[in-house]
Parts: C-alpha cells; structure tokens; sequence
C-alpha cells in the first residue's frame, strides 16, 4: 500500500511554522529595543548637558522613533508568511512564485535588521533571514 502524497512540502511547511513563531518574538522584542534605544539616547544626551529649545529634543527623538519603527515590516512579514501557507496548499507548479517569495521575506528581514535597536531583535531578524534562504533553496526543488 502506497502512502498517500503530502498535501505541503514539509520543509517549507516546517519554515512557515517557524517563520510565523520568529515573527511574533519580533513583535514583542520591537517595543523593548526601541524604549531601551531611546534612554541610552537620552542619557547620552544629558551626559553631553545639551541645551536644546524646549520640546526640540522630544520632536527629534519621535523623528528617530518612526524611522526605528518595525511594525510595517512585520506586517508585510505577516502577509508574506501568510501567501506561502497559501501556496503551499494549492496545486501546481508554484516553485518559482515560493522563490520569489522567499525574496521578499529576505529583503523584509534584512530592512529588519538594518533597523533593529538591540542584539535580540538583530538575531531574531537574522533568523528570519535564514528561514527565508532555507525557503529559497527548497523552492528551487519544487515546480
């Protein structure tokens, strides 16, 4: 008796899973890197006893804060993860757009990266990183 076919790849079964696991750590070591982030900058800044107008040096660091934001980065994370799961239930050649895919799950980690504010939030970006070429390799065998 044969066994009946997979209806996922398991590998990449297996990266989404942990892609979707990766992501959400992001999520919630985000905030904590952008707060510690930001008192290492106020208290660089009142070592330096700066005298700024008043209300400038909040202006700034919420200038810093929405460029060190990652949440539009998680969520088309988020949404990548949720096409792959997608394509992995559907029928026919889909190799090439699960290439694709893995892409743009790596340029996303690595705008992830570039952004992170703390060594935890850095690595967990790099792990996504690496899911996505583990993603990219597979697909090469999928059609």
């Amino acid at each position: 008796m044969r066994e009946a076919p997979s209806i996922r790849p398991p590998p990449q079964a297996r990266e989404a899973k942990a892609l979707t696991g990766l992501i959400d750590r992001a999520r919630e070591e985000a905030p904590l890197a952008l707060a510690q982030a930001e008192a290492r900058l106020r208290a660089r800044i009142a070592q330096l006893e700066l005298e700024a107008e008043p209300g400038r040096l909040e202006q700034e660091l919420a200038l810093w804060a929405e460029r060190a934001d990652v949440t539009e980065e998680l969520d088309r994370l988020t949404a990548h993860v949720a096409r792959l799961e997608e394509l992995l239930d559907e029928a026919g050649a889909v190799g090439r757009e699960l290439e694709f895919l893995a892409q743009e799950l790596g340029r996303e980690a690595s705008t992830l990266a570039a952004k992170a504010r703390s060594v935890p939030l850095g690595q967990t970006a790099l792990a996504i990183r690496l899911c996505a070429d583990r993603i990219r390799e597979q697909a090469r065998n999928v059609e």
